[in-house]
This record gives C-alpha cells, sequence and structure tokens, in this order.
C-alpha cells in the first residue's frame, strides 16, 4: 500500500524528527537562558552607585529581621 508506514520508518515528506529527548533538552536549556537572561537583566546589581553608598550591612539586616516589640494598653 502506497499510504501505509511500517513500523520504524519516518513518514514520507517528514524528514528525521528529533527525538522526544533531544526536543525536551533542547526546550529545558532554552528555558534556563531565558531565566537567566531575565535574571542578569533585573536582579544582577543596582544600576546606581548611590543606592548601595552609605548603606551598612548589618544595620539594614538587623531593621528588616529584628522584630519590633509593642506594648498593647488596656482599653478602658
Amino acid at each position: 500500500m502506497p499510504g501505509k508506514v511500517s513500523r520504524g520508518e519516518t513518514p514520507p515528506g517528514n524528514g528525521r524528527r528529533p527525538s522526544l529527548r533531544r526536543e525536551i533538552a533542547l526546550m529545558l536549556a532554552v528555558k534556563v537562558a531565558l531565566l537567566y537572561g531575565i535574571w542578569f537583566l533585573f536582579f544582577s546589581e543596582p544600576q546606581l552607585k548611590k543606592m548601595t553608598e552609605g548603606m551598612d550591612p548589618d544595620r539594614v539586616a538587623a531593621s528588616i529581621v529584628s522584630p519590633t516589640t509593642t506594648t498593647r494598653t488596656p482599653n478602658p
């Protein structure tokens, strides 16, 4: 039969299609590259030097992490 493709053969006219593993690996590599590019553009380092001048990392960490204690007064 002219239209029938036996097992193990590629269909006529399609050429050779890459295996599924290769396609998945390629798509994952593209996604990782895109994610790295996005990270590099937006989060790699501050654009302005004045954004980090005069900042003490210990003081910044203490203000972010340390809990603030508040005293509650009972309602009269």
